[in-house]
């Protein structure tokens, strides 16, 4: 017999001719695997053919050209998608009107709430004036007379793209950013005068933030494509580029570093297990927030006999800063060098590097990945050098998540253990480099952590709240480092967090430390829920399990 199932949808709806505001119209649409009968539809269909079939029925305005999204994710629309894959893997090609209604199931199960890309611009229901949008960029056309009509038409093509951003309408948009990296490309003679026009570190190109996790299929062309703008313009604005990445720099000494890293390595036997040492080369401005990550690894490690360096092998191993997002763009040879030089820092004293935040094994991810890859001329020698070394690690690097996985199932949540909602968030180097990665989401990583916690009971609820992370900007534009953490930080609040989790040290440090300013900032008084990391979190549910088992015994007896 063929299984039936049923869409639910709830479709944003708006007319500014006839609404006060908008509201959500409710329809039930059922399918089926096999061939459709009557009203049905069969989930081989497209996305296209179920909005024109919506727009039909309920009297929808629809448009595929622009984009929309589902359940808060968006999904680029057939224009820019058009722009975007030119260079795009196939995995990464994205045309609204052509995902099958299986593929979407499969993604955000068979409850979907449909909105426009932003409410702001809504011309009618699911439809955008793009020519309000356009109308923001008419001082820039106007000092840049060497613009053609045709280019300025096809702004409009980018303009949606403005929207998945967060961030308020100053702010210039990634999709105007995407257009003017079009523009130096078919015109490099103008590129100095581009440059400027996105140089205001409040709501230009360097305020970016990673837009990788907030949409349906991760594109990281749009990360390379904007961060190609913001390394050129660091170059351009030296006395910026000083502050945001040689003060990152200051930690490494190029020679003691990598001549340590150079020095005989040990070659581990498979036969013996894994020892592990914790990663701690973290920027001197996080130095409070890092030690409380190291010292909970530490500690989780000894409950859970994790084999790990001991603390005089620990202090004797000094890992440099690799310098950060900024570095990342603007110093990619210097970011790779020093990430592997720690990396064989470990090996040569015969210890798998352990990452505690999942960010910082993002980045120690992408550095082993430039070694199956062609090297720069910079760089080349460096990654010659020490290619075999790397390869001949058992396990060159870890991230203390995938451990837990392993040494969980030995706790069995309490029955007597109290409900936990902990709500998620990823940090901005982990939305963009993940999608260059193309491994095990962190989402999916940590819920194999929280499973094992909850063994015998669901009481620890797991929330991913989907948001822009604006951590690295600390050092560039303070008020929206402010703001723009306080607005997620509250946002998961609001969704009934108890504990707030975070995946890097600069994000732990805008939710923690800085939460009280960072509150102010935003006009909303200050709230007391806690942000952790990873094994802040496991380590205080296995306190609490420990104690509830204690309990039990004592009762027995």
């Amino acid at each position: 017999m063929t299984k039936i199932g049923f869409l639910h949808l709830e479709i944003f709806c708006f007319d500014p001719k006839a609404d006060y505001e908008f509201y959500f119209k409710k329809h039930k649409i059922s399918y089926t695997q096999a061939k459709p009968s009557g009203e049905q539809i069969s989930t081989s269909q497209t996305l296209g053919e179920i909005l024109a079939r919506i727009s039909s029925t309920l009297d929808i305005c629809v448009d595929t050209s622009v984009g929309l999204k589902i359940n808060g994710i968006a999904l680029l629309g057939d224009n820019i998608s058009d722009e975007l894959d030119y260079k795009a893997s196939k995995e990464h090609k994205e045309i609204l009107s052509k995902e099958t209604l299986g593929a979407l199931l499969e993604r955000f199960g068979n409850e979907w709430r449909i909105e426009p890309l932003s409410t702001l611009y809504v011309k009618k229901d699911l439809t955008l004036d793009l020519q309000a949008m356009h109308s923001k960029y008419e001082e820039f056309f106007d000092k840049h007379h060497f613009i053609t009509q045709d280019e300025r038409k096809s702004l409009s093509k980018y303009l949606p793209l403005n929207l998945i951003s967060t961030r308020d309408d100053d702010y210039l948009g990634d999709g105007f950013f995407l257009f003017v990296r079009r523009l130096a490309q078919r015109h490099s003679e103008h590129l100095d005068d581009l440059l400027e026009s996105i140089s205001d570190t409040k709501n230009g190109v360097l305020s970016y933030s990673s837009i990788q996790n907030l949409l349906y299929k991760p594109n990281p062309q749009i990360d390379r494509d904007i961060e190609w703008l913001i390394n050129a313009l660091l170059a351009q604005k030296r006395e910026i580029s000083q502050a945001l990445v040689k003060k990152s720099k200051k930690d490494f000494d190029d020679t003691s570093n990598l001549a340590k890293s150079n020095a005989s390595t040990n070659i581990m036997d498979s036969t013996k297990d894994t020892t592990y040492i914790l990663f701690d080369g973290y920027d001197s401005s996080v130095g409070k927030e890092s030690s409380e990550l190291i010292t909970s690894c530490q500690k989780l490690c000894e409950k859970l006999e994790i084999p790990l360096a001991s603390k005089s092998a620990q202090a004797n191993i000094s890992f440099a800063y690799n310098g950060g997002h900024f570095t990342r763009i603007a110093d990619f040879d210097f970011f790779i060098k020093c990430t592997l030089g720690n990396i064989l820092q470990a090996n040569s004293c015969g210890y798998t590097l352990l990452f505690g935040d999942y960010a910082s094994f993002c980045e120690a991810r992408l550095a082993l990945q430039m070694l199956a890859v062609k090297s720069k001329n910079e760089i080349k020698d460096f990654m010659a050098n020490n290619k075999e070394k790397i390869h001949s690690m058992k396990e060159p690097i870890a991230y203390i998540g995938d451990l837990l996985k392993e040494r969980l199932h030995t706790f069995a949540h309490s029955d007597e253990s109290s409900a936990l909602s902990v709500v998620s968030f990823v940090s901005n180097t982990t939305s963009a480099l993940e999608s260059i990665l193309n491994e095990t989401s962190y989402i999916e990583r940590i819920q194999g952590v929280f499973d094992a916690l909850n063994q015998r009971s669901k009481k620890i609820i797991l929330k991913s709240y989907i948001a822009q992370d604006f951590s690295h900007l600390a050092h560039l534009n303070e008020q929206c480092y402010l703001e723009e953490s306080a607005k997620i930080r509250f946002a998961g609040i609001d969704e009934g967090a108890d504990l707030l989790l975070v995946d890097s040290v600069e994000q732990f440090r805008a939710f923690d430390t800085q939460a009280k300013s960072s509150a102010k900032a935003y006009g909303r008084d200050m709230d007391s829920t806690k942000a952790m990391f990873l094994p802040n979190l496991v380590l205080l549910v296995l306190e609490e399990i420990l104690g509830a088992e204690s309990k039990q015994k004592s009762k027995a007896v």
